[in-house]
């Protein structure tokens, strides 16, 4: 296990070292309140602190990802997980993001009854924008959650994100359909994460996390919440580093104070 923990801080590393990397000279001037601007995002405009970025990439944008997680619970470090993530503004109101809600585990055969899995490829159409107030968009597209045997499903919900100065709240509601495999697995489960944004300071954003989930057909049984906080600094326009501290099972079904998950992440865009 110390191995693959080495092998993962080794990747998440260079990564953050690639990423800090800026992709062309900024001054002071160019981080400037974004607020007072108005207008339409772009490439060059595109919001400094993560309190004021809208759910959809400007067209032309493009953004990688990368998350470290760790368990903290019980037995810290089992397991690890790796999620990279890509996504692309196609247009003014369309976004292609391929996303993890699991990705590559490097836990031992116990705690990762999926070794890869949750890979997410989804189109995002802005429905309702209004520049550092009000976003809605409707996305959807296909999942595979587990490769050995394949296990897919589709997905359907929106993206929403209100601004009130430096306070923003982002709710991004989802609804899972199991494609195959629907005798031995949740055929419809509900996400529902919810996040508040404080800018404490103009590169500095606070976050509060919650996450309702659980089978549609069975929520009494199945519901869950999980809590969390964590924060991100935006050093350049284009980069965004990250750590969240969650309770994946504060309340609900199985419960329990010991899932706990550290995440460090890097965004970086061009």
């Amino acid at each position: 296990m110390s191995k693959r923990l080495a092998l993962a801080v080794a990747l998440g590393a260079t990564w953050a070292a690639w990423a800090a990397t800026p992709a062309h000279a900024q001054t002071e001037d160019d981080q400037g309140d974004l607020i007072a601007m108005g207008g339409d995002y772009t490439p060059e405009s595109w919001p400094v602190e993560r309190v004021l970025q809208p759910p959809m990439l400007a067209r032309g944008l493009r953004q990688v990802e990368l998350a470290l997680g760790a368990s903290v619970g019980a037995e810290p470090g089992q397991p690890v997980t790796l999620a990279p993530g890509f996504s692309s503004g196609l247009s003014d109101k369309l976004t292609l993001l391929v996303r993890h809600r699991g990705g590559l585990c490097l836990g031992e055969a116990a705690v990762c009854p999926v070794r890869y899995g949750g890979l997410r490829g989804l189109l995002r159409f802005g429905l309702v924008a209004v520049p550092y107030k009000f976003h809605v968009a409707l996305q959807g597209g296909l999942s595979l959650d587990d490769v050995d045997p394949v296990i897919g499903g589709a997905e359907l919900g929106l993206a929403a994100k209100l601004m009130f100065g430096r306070v923003g709240l982002e709710l991004e509601p989802v609804l899972a359909i199991a494609l195959n495999q629907r005798d031995v697995r949740t055929r419809e489960l509900l996400v529902f994460p919810v996040e508040l944004q404080i800018g404490l300071a103009q590169r500095l954003t606070l976050t509060v996390l919650a996450t309702l989930s659980g089978g549609i057909s069975n929520f009494d049984d199945t519901g869950r919440l999980g809590v969390g906080a964590g924060g991100w600094w935006s050093p350049a326009r284009r980069l965004d580093l990250g750590a969240e501290l969650r309770f994946d099972a504060a309340a609900g079904a199985a419960a329990s104070a010991d899932l706990r998950t550290l995440t460090l992440a890097a965004r970086r865009r061009w």
